[in-house]
């Protein structure tokens, strides 16, 4: 509704799609059904005009006084998300961790094909930042620190899709740089399994965070990650240790990175991040279970009410 073809249609496009969405809600909740939702971000990443952050705002205040069940992916998430919307203190809540990418994704290729079939240099170390570049991910940053800390066979590689004027102002900043390069394109599932297969770090710099699906799928993957732990990350990376996820204190510099990348070169090929609790079965079965519990007291209180 907010970004995206429907957004790109326009101000009445954007206005008519939220009404219609509500609307659905209201017929769903009328006939006894519930609306939940899984808290993965507070508030849009995309930037919005005027207009659409006045339809935004009208849309998701209506939308948070018709959810019944709200899901968040881990303890820390749901006290932000309850400081942010206190209204939501009334409702139904869990706590269900967002699912390991294992199984989600093709099987992992072997590093020396998957450089070969990104292009990318057969030795040496590659990290990489993966999905759509937005300015509030601090890619511009990322560059400039790896451009100050990175050694001759050493590579960061930027893939997603990308707004041309953002891709072109990314690109600028790595200039003609050859161990920086910037992949402004959709992926497919099997080409970023070959990204990631080919990569030994991954790198998030987002200026602020809730969840991060790239970091997971970077974990499920087995590689290292080098990130600020805001938000859900904090559990996250307790969970799996020090092994595999590196603490950044603020905005990165080319001292951590560059710690971070010689960390890499004496890592022994990794084993597997231990991310069995975040089984995708186990966790779709917990969902399941709290949609159930929240449409048990939704209809028991629409019978009492009558």
């Amino acid at each position: 509704m907010f970004w995206g073809r429907i957004a790109d249609a326009g101000t009445l496009a954007k206005e008519l799609c939220a009404r219609m969405t509500l609307a659905k809600v209201d017929r769903v909740r009328r006939r006894n059904g519930i609306l939940a939702w899984t808290a993965h971000n507070l508030a849009p990443h995309a930037a919005m005009d005027a207009a659409g952050a006045r339809i935004w705002q009208h849309y998701f205040s209506a939308f948070l006084d018709r959810v019944d069940l709200v899901i968040s992916l881990t303890h820390a998430a749901e006290q932000v998300l309850l400081d942010t919307y206190p209204q939501l203190h009334a409702r139904h809540r869990a706590v269900v961790p967002h699912p390991h990418y294992r199984t989600a994704y093709p099987p992992r290729t072997a590093r020396p094909a998957a450089r070969a079939a990104m292009g990318l240099p057969a030795g040496g170390t590659v990290i990489y930042s993966i999905g759509y570049m937005r300015p509030s991910k601090g890619l511009d940053t990322l560059i400039t620190a790896f451009r100050s800390c990175a050694r001759d066979g050493e590579m960061l590689v930027i893939a997603g899709g990308a707004d041309p004027d953002y891709a072109e102002r990314l690109r600028a900043l790595a200039g003609d740089d050859g161990r920086v390069r910037i992949m402004a394109r959709h992926l497919d599932d099997q080409q970023v399994t070959t990204l990631v297969s080919a990569a030994d770090g991954f790198v998030l710099n987002h200026e602020t965070v809730l969840n991060s699906g790239s970091l997971l799928l970077a974990l499920s993957f087995d590689r290292p990650v080098l990130a600020r732990l805001q938000g859900s990350l904090t559990e996250l990376a307790e969970m799996v240790g020090p092994e595999w996820v590196t603490p950044l204190d603020g905005p990165i510099e080319p001292a951590p990175l560059r710690a971070f990348l010689d960390s890499l070169q004496r890592r022994p090929e990794p084993g597997q991040a231990p991310l069995s609790a975040l089984d995708p079965d186990a966790i779709s079965m917990a969902t399941l279970e709290h949609y159930s519990r929240a449409l048990a007291s939704r209809r028991s209180g629409h019978v009492a009410a009558r």
